[in-house]
């Protein structure tokens, strides 16, 4: 049971970048009122020079806080955001505002992520709030036992991770961690918050390195990626046919490390590395090859979209933009090439999805390799993770549809494969799979969901049964 008396009418939201306020747009739009806050400049603009403006003045100490809030309302889809929304936001800074978190119901720190930084402004915010005020760490993959490590047990059992995705105006996946010390009660509480007030598909993680769907996703890419350079195919072949084809959006592979920032990807990587010295996929995020194309790449500045090119160049032209592809061997633009396919043009004429797939990986062709390598190693390795990052399957597929816009998780996928002949082949492949697989469907079960009476199940490893997915196991 939820505590009937909490409620969230105002929330604090410290650290003003993307993150935070896209956060304040979120909330701001669900009714509640926001006070955004950032650190205060430690040097004046040219601007602020010229109209004779001081450190000391507030439209110099909030600076940060505004501009940041000023770019996401410029953004779309921020900048859709209704004027009595934004009227609910109220910009200030982190030295002069911070008595304004004894008001607030809910605290989400979202500075940049850094642990000191993190810890330091925890600090902060445990000295200014009021006990039983909800606090969270806005994170990708940061341990909370660390970011918690020096604060009282009271702010423990109130304290929790949130993982929103970028843009949270429109994403809909949200991850949320308990702490070592997080009172149930109030992950029921704001999982029912986010669901029904924020239109969130809220999916419960251990506190593990990247949680659930950038786990899997980080060691998903790097394979996709390091396979494409392994075996010669082109951006433009790889997106054409890791996209929608295979139920995956647009961005597919490239387009989309182009859109997160190749820089921030490849720290992510690394830094995932770094914190699973157990995972025996681990390797697959710093393969060499891979590594010294990031490398390369970081070094001469073709991080994607923020710095005008990454694997795509956007060109102006007469007839509107064309996107340059990048050559992966000589890390030069070329012109943009027709995919001509005779897989894909045969799979675009089958509508499902779940059909298609299994029309790929039949055709023995540089198509169909490439998708079966893909669609492998993302089933066996989200087979592998259990029971590390989830204690079920279920919340794996979710925040892959969610969170990167699959139509498929990855064991929804291996249904639609057949589990059965699908394990049979990853067997051949040499894959490593998760023991459980094997005592599933030893135990006579084919599948990892089924429909009973009209509602859906999916099997529990530690059950050794299914379960209902609406149970919120």
């Amino acid at each position: 049971m939820t505590d009937p008396e909490r409620s969230i009418n105002r929330a604090a939201v410290i650290g003003a970048g993307t993150m935070g306020a896209g956060i304040a747009s979120l909330l701001a739009s669900a009714g509640v009122h926001v006070d955004l806050l950032d650190i205060v400049p430690d040097a004046l603009t040219p601007d602020e020079i010229g109209q004779g403006l001081e450190l000391s003045d507030p439209r110099v100490r909030n600076r940060i806080a505004e501009n940041g809030w000023s770019m996401v309302r410029a953004s779309k889809p921020a900048s859709d955001i209704p004027p009595e929304a934004v009227a609910r936001v109220s910009i200030g800074n982190v030295e002069d505002d911070l008595d304004r978190l004894r008001q607030a119901n809910w605290i989400i720190e979202a500075v940049v992520e850094d642990l000191a930084a993190k810890r330091q402004i925890m600090t902060s915010i445990e000295m200014a709030r009021v006990p039983g005020s909800l606090v969270s760490t806005n994170t990708s993959g940061l341990p909370l036992r660390e970011i918690l490590k020096g604060r009282s047990q009271e702010l423990g059992r109130h304290f929790l991770g949130t993982h929103f995705f970028n843009p949270p105006l429109t994403m809909k996946l949200l991850e949320i961690i308990p702490g070592p010390l997080t009172d149930h009660t109030l992950v029921e509480f704001i999982t029912g918050f986010a669901e029904r007030q924020l239109d969130k598909g809220v999916v419960v993680c251990k506190d593990t390195p990247n949680f659930i769907a950038n786990r899997v996703a980080s060691v998903q890419s790097s394979f996709d990626m390091d396979y494409v350079l392994t075996n010669g195919y082109t951006v433009e072949e790889a997106d054409e046919i890791l996209g929608p084809i295979v139920g995956r959006p647009n961005t597919a592979i490239f387009r989309l490390r182009d859109l997160v920032g190749l820089d921030v990807s490849t720290r992510v990587a690394e830094n995932l590395y770094r914190a699973i010295p157990h995972d025996e996929f681990r390797d697959i995020l710093i393969r060499p090859r891979l590594s010294a194309l990031r490398t390369a790449m970081v070094e001469r500045g073709l991080l994607g979209r923020k710095t005008g090119g990454g694997f795509y160049r956007a060109l102006k032209s007469p007839g509107g933009r064309r996107f340059l592809p990048l050559d992966l061997q000589t890390l030069e633009y070329g012109v943009p090439q027709t995919i001509d396919l005779p897989t894909l043009t045969l799979a675009k004429e089958i509508d499902e999805v779940a059909e298609r797939l299994r029309f790929l990986v039949s055709r023995n062709d540089r198509v169909g390799d490439l998708v079966w390598a893909s669609l492998s190693n993302v089933m066996a390795y989200a087979a592998y993770c259990l029971p590390e990052i989830a204690d079920e399957l279920h919340p794996i597929d979710k925040a892959f549809r969610w969170g990167y816009s699959w139509q498929l998780g990855p064991y929804e996928i291996w249904d639609a494969l057949g589990v059965p002949s699908t394990l049979a082949r990853l067997k051949r492949d040499g894959m490593l799979i998760a023991g459980w697989v094997d005592e599933m469907l030893g135990a006579g079960h084919e599948g990892f969901y089924k429909t009973i009476d009209g509602l859906s199940y999916a099997y529990s490893p530690i059950e050794k049964d299914y379960l209902p997915v609406e149970s919120g196991r």
